[in-house]
């Protein structure tokens, strides 16, 4: 059994996007105890969140409940279940940018919002396919866990200090790895969108050339790339000195 909840979150003027943000988060802590009340009282008396390797939420002491949480705007949802579960809500929003998020889809995923959109009759219509899309999307990365995670690590070698990132994305194909850092090479995986440039990792390169710092990426088979920073430890600053100055 899976139950979605969906409230509305009462208008509150917030001084910051921070607040608001805090608050719309508690919104949907209170709209998961409520949820929890009704389908699994035993595990409503507390709400130990806690989140697995993979980012996802789960309630510690009760890992046989799958929960997700999502806001936006006015608006909290939670998901409950026996299962993995996945929600997500999006406020409408005229101002985004809807061929920019459209080129980190899928091609399949593409195709059909491409037909959709031709299909529809008005913006109303245009904005509804859009953002249809985008929230099964987010809600079927949520319940798998599988959305682009980065992740961050540091090493020190004899000579440097190394700082890595890598992500779980699709990877860069062994042909193209050689010549990613080209300028305006796109690749296999750029040429599968319209607007990408070949600029970003070669402007990187460049950057960290002038600034005597090794730039390197690597993508192993099975997806995945990293690019590792290799900072020179003569260009590491130890320590700072500094005096007060006071006024006269």
């Amino acid at each position: 059994m899976v139950r979605v909840y969906l409230a509305e979150i009462p208008e509150e003027e917030a001084k910051t996007p921070a607040e608001a943000h805090a608050r719309q988060s508690a919104a949907a802590r209170r709209l998961l105890a409520l949820a929890l009340r009704r389908d699994y009282p035993e595990a409503a008396k507390a709400l130990p969140i806690e989140k697995d390797e993979k980012g996802r939420p789960y309630l510690a002491g009760h890992e046989e409940i799958q929960i997700s949480l999502s806001h936006s705007g006015s608006l909290a949802a939670c998901a409950v279940g026996s299962r993995p579960v996945g929600v997500d809500v999006e406020r409408w929003r005229k101002q985004v940018n809807r061929e920019r998020i459209a080129r980190r889809l899928h091609e399949r995923e593409r195709s059909w919002l491409e037909a959709q959109l031709e299909k529809a009759q008005t913006e109303e219509a245009r904005e509804g396919a859009f953002f249809d899309l985008w929230v099964r999307k987010e809600s079927f990365l949520k319940a798998t866990g599988e959305g682009l995670r980065l992740r961050f690590s540091g090493a020190e070698e004899p000579e440097c200090v190394v700082l890595t990132v890598s992500d779980n994305g699709p990877g860069i194909p062994p042909e193209d790895l050689p010549r990613v850092c080209e300028k305006g090479f796109t690749g296999q995986n750029g040429r599968s969108g319209s607007r990408a440039s070949g600029m970003g990792l070669y402007l990187c390169r460049v950057l960290c050339g002038k600034m005597d710092v090794g730039f390197s990426v690597a993508s192993p088979p099975g997806g995945g790339t990293s690019v590792s920073l290799r900072f020179p430890r003569s260009s590491l600053i130890e320590g700072v000195c500094y005096e007060t100055v006071r006024k006269p």
